[in-house]
């Protein structure tokens, strides 16, 4: 078990099974110095899931709103075979995410911008941090469109109130992708890109102490010991991919800002029914899974329309790596594109096969986890007085500070320029680097230290 170095970390190890982890004031009065003290502490209270399952209407309901806001439509055409750049190694300096940490601080916390931001946000303290939350640099500008100022403001009002900390809750970081076309990295090596995401999160909570005093932290669930049997990812390496995020947050002292838990504990935890009898999750999620096979066998339209969107994007999330020497890669690349078969060479086709049914199989396990977690409402019952946020850009969620097109462990992180700040730093797939660089340098330091890209200079 990891060394427990953050003070959310810490109430949750101590969260009794079944039980929701409360924010509230004690206030007390020190009669020898005659001052009242107020600090926020963690209670526990009982949490009852419901008992009955969902209707088959409520499924296909669910279904379409979750497949719209995680994939949207899904994008059936194939693109060409971009082909994949080559990489060579060089020596990294080691200190690269102490430079990345020190030049997002300096930039965006230690500076005008963040008092312009401030002085152009607004007079309650919702409003100013709705501001630093929209701005492009410093939070996302999808959440000027994605979450209004009064929606926001209903529901940070009751926490400021309070004078409780803002609690960021997302579910995110769950192992490298092993597509090989989008990384080149094993399971559980998290690279610059992972460690850059994390020092935005703490930038950002950063920020927000200067509007709201009671402070705020990142709650990271970490997906990938749930998910790592259905993309076909060993549940060991997930874990150690947690724990070296955690050792770099420790490192970088961000354990006030960033907490890193496992998904997985929260969900055992929940699956606990207060009355002793069958696991809620567990039942619920088979239970859903039944419907949308019941659903496929009788064509029931919107159900094939979104398992097709899911499969299409679960099949570029499966762990495919060792595919890549035994076939060709241009048609690698179509089979995780979800291509047509008929464009294969006949050595292909058994491993289109297999591809196709891993990754409908991970669609439909996929869709049933989400759905029981939405039926049952687990994060917001769980993790009450929290803020959910989001790596989708989604309506009602707060989105996280993007560092390119694809998410941290769904691509390299490419530096330019040797500065290392939030403008020089991005993420890309390594497939959609091809075009601009025919070879990377990827430069690492042994195992000690984040690893990231740059383009080859000859």
């Amino acid at each position: 078990m990891p060394t427990v170095t953050s003070d959310f970390e810490r109430q949750w190890e101590m969260c009794p099974p079944a039980s929701a982890l409360v924010q509230r004031r004690l206030f007390s009065f020190d009669s020898y110095s005659a001052i009242t003290y107020g600090p926020a502490a963690a209670q526990y209270e009982l949490v009852q899931l419901l008992s009955e399952q969902p209707s088959d209407e409520w499924i296909v309901s669910a279904l379409d709103a979750f497949v719209r806001g995680e994939f949207g439509s899904g994008d059936v055409d194939v693109p060409p075979y971009p082909g994949l750049p080559s990489l060579v190694t060089e020596r990294a300096d080691g200190d690269e995410h102490h430079r990345y940490l020190q030049a997002c601080e300096r930039a965006l916390i230690y500076s005008s911008h963040l008092e312009a931001l401030i002085e152009k946000g607004g007079q309650t303290a919702p409003e100013r941090i709705h501001a630093l939350i929209a701005d492009r640099r410093l939070g996302n500008d999808a959440n000027r469109k994605n979450v209004t100022v009064d929606a926001f403001s209903q529901l940070l009002t009751p926490l400021v109130e309070q004078h409780l900390r803002l609690r960021f809750v997302m579910p995110a970081f769950p192992f490298k992708d092993q597509n090989p076309f989008r990384t080149a990295a094993l399971a559980y090596q998290p690279d610059l890109g992972d460690i850059a995401l994390i020092i935005r999160l703490h930038c950002l909570a950063l920020a927000l102490w200067h509007v709201h005093s009671d402070g705020a932290d990142w709650i990271l669930l970490s997906d990938g010991v749930l998910y790592s049997s259905i993309f076909g990812v060993d549940a060991d390496a997930a874990r150690e991919y947690v724990n070296r995020l955690r050792a770099w947050r420790d490192e970088l002292n961000m354990q006030r800002t960033v907490a890193i838990v496992d998904l997985a504990d929260l969900v055992q935890r929940a699956d606990i029914a207060t009355d002793g009898s069958s696991q809620p999750i567990t039942a619920t999620r088979a239970h859903i899974r039944a419907a949308l096979e019941r659903a496929q066998q009788e064509r029931i339209d919107p159900v094939l329309r979104n398992i097709a969107v899911l499969q299409r994007g679960m099949a570029r999330n499966l762990n495919t790596r060792e595919l890549l020497g035994t076939i060709p890669p241009d048609e690698l690349w179509l089979i995780t594109r979800g291509g047509s078969e008929e464009l294969l060479s006949k050595g292909s086709i058994s491993a289109y096969r297999e591809v196709t049914e891993r990754a409908h199989n991970a669609a439909l396990d996929y869709a049933s986890f989400n759905l029981a977690m939405r039926y049952h409402d687990v994060l917001n019952r769980y993790l009450p007085q929290t803020v959910r946020a989001t790596i989708h850009a989604k309506e009602g969620q707060i989105a996280a500070p993007s560092l390119g097109r694809v998410f941290p462990w769904n691509g390299v992180p490419i530096e330019r320029g040797g500065k290392f700040d939030d403008r020089s730093l991005s993420v890309s797939a390594l497939h959609d680097l091809t075009a601009k660089h025919s070879t990377l340098v990827e430069r690492r330091r042994g195992d000690d230290a984040p690893f990231y890209y740059t383009a080859w200079r000859s």
